[in-house]
């Protein structure tokens, strides 16, 4: 496989509403587990969105995967 055949898309929605604001990032790459013992500098972004949000949801599919957060702003 070429490297050019990598090329994933990347979709980013931001909805702030008067209370929450709701954030989604989906791409049409393949869901891989966090391992941060075997990279420190890497896997360590659900960790995060899970400290600063109050909900983290993670979608795996086929087609990509969907990262969607909640966090209350009121």
């Amino acid at each position: 496989m070429q490297r050019e055949d990598l090329v994933e898309s990347r979709r980013l929605r931001a909805e702030a509403l008067v209370d929450h604001l709701h954030l989604t990032v989906a791409d049409s790459g393949l869901w891989k587990v966090p391992r941060p013992e075997r990279n420190p500098h890497r896997g360590r972004g659900i960790t995060l969105m899970r400290a600063m949000t109050q909900q983290v949801t993670v979608t795996p599919g086929p087609s990509g995967t969907i990262v969607g957060t909640q966090k209350s702003i009121s």
